[in-house]
């Protein structure tokens, strides 16, 4: 289960950052039917997007908030770091598996649209995360 340290953690807006992501991806592993872990994977990606958003509409309305250039909205450069974050904080050691499973029994059709560029940006984070040097990531 994901390592969450606050019980006020239950949505996006509070607790430690995007837990609500970690816990949904821990729901990725419950279920049986590849297409409803592919659509655990969307959940996750559109659950870091909405607190990322979150955030920078708080940071703009703080007091001492620079305007910020361009728009509100995360970018794959940024997901990519998050994700990674995440994949991290779930505690989930079969999460390689399950993504290699999923290749082989989700119909091509679905990997060209927005469940393709999720299960490939997780699949990003996880290769990330796999070539971090043993002691990088601490306790």
């Amino acid at each position: 289960a994901p390592r969450c340290s606050s019980r006020r953690a239950r949505g996006h807006g509070s607790g430690e950052p995007y837990c609500a992501a970690a816990r949904e991806l821990g729901l990725l592993v419950l279920e049986s039917c590849p297409q409803k872990k592919l659509e655990c994977i969307v959940r996750v990606l559109r659950v870091i997007c909405a607190c990322a958003e979150d955030y920078c509409r708080a940071q703009e309305a703080a007091p001492e908030a620079r305007p910020l250039l361009g728009a509100t909205a995360i970018g794959a450069d940024d997901l990519l770091p998050i994700l990674s974050f995440v994949v991290l904080r779930s505690g989930l050691p079969q999460l390689v598996s399950e993504c290699a499973a999923l290749e082989e029994f989700i119909h091509e059709g679905y990997l060209i649209g927005e469940e393709g560029y999720c299960l490939t940006s997780l699949q990003s984070a996880l290769n990330y995360v796999e070539l971090l040097p043993r002691g990088a990531l601490g306790k």
